[in-house]
């Protein structure tokens, strides 16, 4: 599993809390209203549903803030080629996700830690065999070394020693070279994270609210250890200041526009919030030389 991995997730989750990308709720039939029935065209944009949008589906689906690119030059991050490129759609995509293999490798993804970097471009790529060289040091011949200061793992992943920064904890985890496990930064609550072979996608559950960090899913289910928004005893979104107040089916979101907070959040699309024009997304991009566009997913 790829640092660029980890890095598409940070992109991911750094837009949507910054309101510029959001995926839409859905129902269980086509027209984004939760009911059951067949709409004739009710909106006045004659496509035959009900939904207000013009592409005539009926699924609700509306605009939304996000970056768009013209060349894969545009998609440096802080000027650094990460490995993005620009695609026939018009936004900065990474290279595909690889499946986990295992549990460990999950916990190691999860914990924040990376891959070592065999080939010098700042992008984890394999396992490691030692650890980060003394400054002014080299790696040894025939090694895969982390970056300075950092620790080689059993698990094959590079993790920097304590003192930890937030959101890292200090955790215990096995060195590469055996023996007593060692105080390294990661994020609390990683150590049960398993891997669905099936799907090749990782799951962390979580035990408690603070595990839930995301406006759109707040609190923790601990029966389910399952992220959501809940209504009782009072609703979780309510304090939301990005994005949807208002839970709807355990996800923030919305049932007017009313609800929808934040830059970029000034509609709202079925249960979605949204954006209702390019003039509504501010803020700063995550890529160097994309600009926003309000358009649909």
């Amino acid at each position: 599993m790829s640092f660029r991995y980890l890095l598409n997730l940070f992109v991911v989750v750094a837009l949507a809390g910054a309101c510029f990308v959001a995926l839409p709720a859905c129902d269980d039939e086509t027209d984004g209203d939760a009911d059951t029935d067949a709409h004739t065209d009710a909106d006045g944009d004659a496509d035959g549903d009900a939904d207000g949008d013009a592409d005539g589906d009926g699924d609700g689906d509306g605009t939304f803030c996000q970056e768009a690119c013209t060349a894969t030059a545009d998609c440096t991050i802080g000027g650094t080629d990460m490995g993005y490129t620009c695609n026939a759609d018009s936004r900065c995509e990474g290279a595909a996700a690889v499946p986990c293999a295992d549990d460990p490798e999950c916990v190691a993804i999860n914990s924040g830690w990376q891959l070592a970097d065999s080939d010098g471009d700042f992008i984890g790529d394999t396992d490691c065999t030692a650890d980060g060289p003394a400054p002014g040091g080299a790696c040894a011949a025939g090694s895969v070394c982390c970056m300075m200061t950092q620790v080689c793992l059993a698990s094959g992943r590079c993790a920097t020693p304590s003192p930890c920064t937030a959101p890292m904890v200090e955790v215990q985890a096995a060195p590469i070279g055996g023996g007593a496990d060692i105080a390294v930064c990661g994020m609390a609550g990683a150590d049960d994270s398993t891997c669905n072979t099936t799907t090749g996608l990782c799951r962390n559950p979580c035990g408690a609210d603070a595990d839930c960090a995301t406006d759109v899913y707040p609190s923790c289910n601990t029966t389910t250890g399952d992220c959501e928004c809940v209504t009782n005893p009072a609703d979780t979104c309510a304090a939301n200041t990005i994005g949807g107040t208002v839970c709807v089916s355990g996800v923030c979101g919305c049932a007017a526009a009313a609800d929808c907070a934040g830059a970029g959040f000034d509609e709202c699309y079925g249960s979605s919030c949204g954006c209702a024009a390019a003039a509504s997304c501010t803020g700063t991009p995550i890529f160097g030389g994309t600009t926003f566009v309000c358009e649909g997913i």
